[in-house]
């Protein structure tokens, strides 16, 4: 097989087939809750259990007592992209992930010594995106099938030369090839630690832990039809399966800083450290099968290649940075900003950070509250995701590249919060992701396009006691 080939394998193997959502990081996801689409500038709130992700310090500042906030989020994931150059062809899907779901929980100790004091815990996804498939496969797979069969054709002929087969009748051409990709990427995440105000509540500051269970596994199909001059052999054809599962585990130190200086305005910051993930692959099933007899050579060649069964690379998460600022203008009117960088430059991406720089996200929102019982919100974001044009080149990263790719996007997001009880809030929300278009021409001469869409539909509980 070729080198070329080699690498697109092995880099299936070693990143997986999916990243985020959105998020200016490959794999982190920014909305961790249905409020995300109430409000996705959360890096100073201090309104219930929801902030437990956004600013940490902030559970300090909750009145005394016990809160909970439980939502779930699915998304419709619009994706396509082009080839013009080789392949010649347009890829499409259309999915559904029904849920995403996350908890948080807060308890507020009251005023215990100089200040207030609260744990916090919190539960969900907090990496990935869920699943993905693509029936007609991508630009990548179908790249990678296109090389394969190409070698494949030149291994049969040359075998069959080596068997005294005149070269007219060895000579093996590939007919046709096609390709299907399912993959699922879902990072679970469980996490909790401490809070304590000062300073009459000017000032809170937190620490706390959250574990990191990732979860990939990718299931490629591919055909390959080919035609062979020499009678015993004619048209034939080459049947691959590739399941596997790509997994990992890590922790995360997370602390956080709250500033009040005064009634009105409020300033959040988180620093979460980068988590160490060293994913290992494992293979569910394996099998490269051809419709006519003495193949097993190319059979067993193939398989050799695919079999990546045990191979361990590191893919962390990286260190994360957030500055959140929040004014309430009157007790109906507050607004929001949040910047959030992630250093993917110095994660341990296995030498892919070089492709990379720092990814941030930019978010504003704004809260109205009509009466006392309905709560209004409305936000936006731009995300960035740091990835150089080089990203995007290079033909070792398209196979991931183009089963969700890595594209700076937009997000709008509007949501209603109703309180049905005295302690009890309901919340609907919604948003809308919008994926600016990448264009590349990759090492390999493929004239690329990338696009995406996604509707976000949110719902959620918030519960004191």
């Amino acid at each position: 097989m070729n080198k070329t080939l080699n690498r697109l394998v092995i880099a299936a193997a070693l990143l997986g087939a999916t990243g985020s959502c959105w998020a200016g990081s490959l794999d982190y996801l920014s909305n961790q809750s249905a409020g995300y689409y109430f409000n996705a500038a959360q890096g100073a709130s201090t309104d219930g259990a929801g902030i437990v992700p956004y600013n940490p310090a902030g559970t300090a500042l909750l009145e005394k007592g016990f809160y909970l906030d439980a939502s779930s989020q699915t998304l419709l994931k619009m994706y396509s992209e082009s080839e013009d150059a080789i392949l010649n062809d347009d890829y499409k899907t259309n999915h559904v992930t029904p849920f995403i779901p996350n908890c948080a929980l807060v308890y507020n100790f009251g005023r215990l010594g100089p200040g207030k004091l609260a744990v916090y815990g919190d539960a969900g996804i907090v990496a990935g995106g869920g699943d993905l498939k693509w029936d007609d496969g991508t630009v990548g797979t179908q790249g990678f099938a296109l090389s394969s069969a190409a070698s494949v054709a030149s291994s049969v002929t040359a075998s069959l030369k080596a068997k005294g087969v005149p070269a007219a009748y060895a000579a093996t051409a590939v007919t046709g090839y096609s390709t299907e990709l399912e993959a699922s990427s879902i990072y679970y995440g469980l996490g909790g630690g401490l809070s304590y105000s000062l300073l009459d509540d000017r000032l809170s500051l937190s620490a706390g832990m959250k574990y990191v269970n990732a979860q990939r596994s990718g299931k490629i199909k591919g055909t390959m039809n080919f035609a062979t001059i020499y009678p015993k052999v004619g048209e034939w054809q080459l049947d691959i399966v590739d399941d596997y599962d790509y997994n990992a585990h890590g922790f995360t130190p997370v602390f956080g800083v709250n500033v009040r200086p005064t009634e009105k305005l409020t300033v959040g910051v988180r620093y979460e450290m980068e988590t160490a993930l060293e994913f290992e692959y494992s293979v569910n099933s394996l099998s490269a099968d051809a419709s006519v007899a003495g193949m097993d050579a190319v059979e067993a060649g193939v398989m050799a290649m695919l079999d990546n069964d045990g191979r361990k690379a590191d893919m962390n998460l990286p260190a994360i940075l957030s500055v959140g600022v929040d004014y309430a203008f009157s007790p109906k009117l507050a607004a929001s900003f949040t910047s959030v960088l992630y250093f993917m430059n110095t994660a341990d991406y296995e030498g892919m950070e070089d492709d990379f720089g720092v990814g941030y996200e930019l978010s504003a929102g704004a809260r109205y509250r009509p009466t006392e019982k309905l709560a209004l919100g409305g936000t936006v974001m731009y995300s960035n995701q740091g990835a150089k044009s080089s990203f995007f080149e290079n033909d070792t990263y398209i196979l991931t590249t183009s089963a969700n790719p890595s594209l700076n996007s937009v997000l709008a997001g509007l949501g209603a919060k109703y309180a049905v009880l005295k302690n009890l809030d309901l919340l609907l929300a919604g948003g809308y992701i919008y994926y600016i278009p990448e264009s590349a021409t990759s090492d390999a001469g493929l004239d690329l396009t990338y696009e995406k869409q996604v509707v976000d539909v949110s719902v959620g509980a918030s519960f004191k006691l």
